[in-house]
């Protein structure tokens, strides 16, 4: 996934409905974070063997604070809804996602509290290839940023969802310094 994602989805709200919309509402400060987030797991899964979609989009539904549709990943990654079926099909088979049961509702829900060393024990293929980068500063970024949004959202459910979003990517920052030594 490139490092434009987040300029890649601002396109793709511009031209508005090019990606189905989904369910969850995040700030555009929760969803630069999320980006952020998400390309760091792409960069840490790529360097252990596994796609970098299957990372980003892992790494998206950790941070979601409710389950979300496929039509949810799609917006917040910038990618096709046939992407991310494939996607959640084989983090499906690997239990590392799970489908969430909704009542009279026609779409899929998937959520995770599996963390990133689970991922990698399950999906890996390869020890990982020390020449990959991670590019650790993007972590530090999107906790700069969720600070900021939860000072900004004067509703509590906002503030409630930075101070998820920030749990998660501290625990994700700890789980990358044990995966491969102190980060840059």
């Amino acid at each position: 996934m490139p490092d434009k994602l987040l300029q890649v989805n601002r396109q793709f709200d511009m031209a508005e409905g090019t990606l189905p919309a989904g369910e969850l509402d995040f700030s555009p400060g929760n969803y630069e974070a999320i980006h952020h987030v998400c390309e760091v797991a792409s960069q840490v899964t790529e360097k252990w063997g596994i796609k970098r979609v299957i990372g980003a989009t892992w790494a998206f539904l950790h941070l979601c604070p409710e389950p979300a549709c496929a039509k949810d990943i799609c917006k917040a990654l910038g990618i096709s809804p046939a992407l991310v079926s494939i996607t959640i099909q084989e983090l499906l088979k690997h239990e590392l996602v799970s489908k969430h049961p909704t009542a009279n509702r026609r779409r899929d829900y998937f959520g995770t509290e599996m963390n990133l060393i689970d991922l990698l024990h399950r999906m890996a293929t390869k020890a990982p290839n020390p020449s990959k980068k991670i590019d650790a500063h993007k972590l530090n970024l999107a906790l700069e940023i969720l600070d900021g949004e939860a000072g900004f959202r004067p509703d509590l459910k906002s503030r409630r969802t930075c101070q998820f979003q920030k749990v998660r990517t501290e625990d994700l920052r700890k789980t990358i310094v044990t995966l491969s030594g102190p980060l840059n």
